[in-house]
């Protein structure tokens, strides 16, 4: 039950609160239209669950073709993007300081820009991404064929309406986390991206240390050092050991779910019975193991679980990745270069849900460098990674506290009302 007044998006939108514009229609905007650099478009993918917005895999278009046929579906800065075909519920909004000024949104996607001057899109956005907004999006929504709904059924959405001042209060509270949580996953990124040069200079270039007197010769996977071998992925690892019948032991486990993971960062745990896990079968992981998504694999679902004593068990939809002969950094590197992802996509099979065996993973070409080399490699990426999955813990213990507090605040069963709070300069 919500203190605040209770109205609709349509109530809202006659008072000039904000204007709403949908995708384009038809075929004007196809993949052929996609270019390297120009507008970009704004498609599911970078409204991403849990974050605000996503500036990647981006694509684009010209500006003669924004010019032509898409000048009535641009978005801006400060603008809330919503998903109106397919993965429903998905809400981003576009950041003041982001790279570009202008966007168009996709066929599957609507845009409502806010009146500053009445409401904050902060606000808005957090609304419709509240547990009480995506109820209230699929509760509307056509399910016959592909979900979706239509911006008339949209404008019947029932939102609350606080006080402006506290509009921007609540948004500027719930952003603080956000901030936090990216910066977090900045600092993930950082530091895989280091994990990674070193594996690239060490694996790739053949750049380690002592190279310099070891000659290359020649091999199936092409020319490598001396006393190195090609091989298989499934020489280093194990597949799938550790699956489990569902089977209620009253033992509680945290589950790890295909949606709560993202380019090497798991959004979220459920603590639950191992019973009440999903599907009919689980997997158990270790600190060390490798989760990776057989869906879909160009999403690059995937994660390193570094949690010693964890009591965690993943979906069946993961291949769950346990190093045996060599360290978790070397197989965590190895699973999640470009040249990998490309490998796990063009063995797909399924043109809905495309999707990848476990045997897949076992027959990936791998190069096996002697013991010294992989300890020394172990010594070097070890740490950046445990590093990295401390601040992944941090930003996971972050967003927890954000998921408790946004329904609280946007119902104002937490009242900020008569907090002082510092507010952010209003953008134009």
């Amino acid at each position: 039950m919500s203190r605040y007044p209770i109205t609709s998006l349509e109530t809202l939108k006659a008072g000039g609160h904000y204007s709403m514009v949908g995708g384009p229609f038809g075929s004007k905007l196809v993949s052929r239209d996609y270019v390297d650099e120009g507008v970009p478009v704004i498609r599911g993918g970078n409204l991403p669950p849990g974050s605000r917005f996503s500036f990647d895999d981006l694509v684009f278009v010209t500006e003669e073709k924004v010019a032509t046929d898409l000048f009535g579906n641009l978005a801006y800065p400060g603008d809330v993007v919503v998903t109106q075909r397919g993965t429903l519920g998905q809400v981003g909004l576009i950041p003041d300081d982001g790279p570009y000024q202008r966007f168009v949104v996709s066929q599957s996607q609507m845009k409502l820009t806010v009146d500053r001057s009445k409401a904050d899109p902060l606000f808005v956005y957090y609304a419709l991404a509240s547990p009480t907004g995506q109820q209230e999006i699929r509760s509307r929504a056509i399910t016959a064929g592909v979900p979706h709904i239509n911006l008339a059924l949209f404008q019947q959405l029932q939102v609350p309406l606080p006080p402006f001042l506290t509009q921007r209060k609540i948004g500027a509270i719930l952003s603080a986390y956000d901030d936090l949580i990216e910066n977090d996953n900045r600092r993930i990124g950082v530091l895989e991206e280091m994990g990674q040069r070193i594996y690239r200079e060490w694996f790739v270039d053949f750049r380690y240390p002592g190279y310099e007197n070891v000659p290359l010769v020649d091999s199936e996977l092409g020319p490598i050092p001396e006393g190195w071998h090609a091989a298989t992925l499934g020489d280093l690892v194990d597949v799938n050991a550790k699956t489990i019948r569902a089977v209620d032991t009253g033992e509680e486990i945290e589950y790890i779910d295909i949606a709560a993971v993202t380019r090497g960062v798991v959004s979220q745990t459920r603590r639950m019975l191992l019973g009440d896990a999903p599907g009919r079968a689980r997997r158990r992981v270790a600190d060390g193991d490798i989760i990776w998504s057989t869906v879909r694999p160009n999403l690059r679902a995937y994660a390193l679980l570094l949690s010693p004593g964890c009591d965690c068990v993943v979906s069946t939809g993961f291949a769950v990745l346990s190093p045996r002969r060599a360290s978790f950094a070397y197989v965590y590197a190895l699973t999640t270069t470009d040249e990998f992802v490309e490998y796990l996509v063009g063995r797909t099979t399924g043109s809905a849900y495309p999707a990848i065996t476990p045997s897949v993973f076992q027959g990936a070409p791998a190069i096996v460098p002697p013991t010294n080399v992989l300890q020394a490699f172990a010594d070097a990426a070890e740490p950046l990674m445990r590093f990295a999955s401390q601040v992944a813990l941090q930003a996971a213990n972050l967003r927890t506290t954000r998921d408790l507090l946004l329904p609280r605040l946007i119902s104002g069963e937490v009242d900020v009302t008569n907090l002082d709070i510092a507010l952010p300069e209003a953008a134009a």
